[in-house]
Formats: C-alpha cells, structure tokens, sequence
C-alpha cells in the first residue's frame, strides 16, 4: 500500500551555512524527510539558494512553498539525499506537500 498525501506547514530558514537539521517526529512521519539543510548557494551564479533533504521514503513527489510564496517540485525514486536549487526573495521554506508516485496497490518490498 502507497503512502498517503501530505500538506504540512513547516519553519525552515535558509541560512548562510550548510549545517544539517533533523526534522520533528511530526514532519518525519508525515514527510518521510529525516533531516533537511536550507542555505544561501554561494558560488553558483544561478541560483542563489539550495534546499536538501534526506528521505526513508521512494517514489515520492515532493512539493516546497517558500516564504513568496513560490513553490518548487523534487520526484525522489529513491531514499537518500535529494537537491533543488532556487532563487527567492523570501527563501525560507513554510510549506511541504507531497504524494506517492507508486500505483495504488504496489507493495513496497524494501521493508
């Protein structure tokens, strides 16, 4: 059986370090995100800021609202760390939805 759908708001600041933060058990067993670092991009001329996450969960599509509010998307097909790099005025990250990418019914063998 999938996971279910999530919306949960949270606080996360983007920061001008890189330092890792481990999420609430609250945001952990909705999200399946461990942990999470928001901090400026320094260097890239791109894209002024990177949020990263660490997830138990695969086959998940995950959705980030900062501060504008603007919203950026991450597919993640596998546990581990995920990357999305972005520009905002307002870069902290208030919002975290997500759902399942996996067919209804799939099973999920890793546990």
């Amino acid at each position: 059986m999938g996971w279910d759908s999530f919306r949960i708001d949270v606080d996360w600041p983007a920061t001008e370090h890189d330092n890792w933060v481990d999420t609430s058990s609250e945001v952990r067993n909705q999200t399946g995100i461990i942990r999470y670092r928001a901090y400026r991009n320094s260097g890239n001329w791109l894209y002024d800021y990177c949020l990263e996450i660490e997830t138990e969960r695969d086959d998940y599509k995950y959705h980030f609202t900062d501060g504008e509010p603007d919203t950026y998307g991450l597919e993640s097909q596998k546990k581990g760390n995920h990357t999305v790099k972005y520009n905002s005025k307002s870069p902290g990250i208030r919002q975290v939805w997500g759902e399942d990418m996996r067919p209804p019914g799939d099973y999920d063998w890793s546990n």
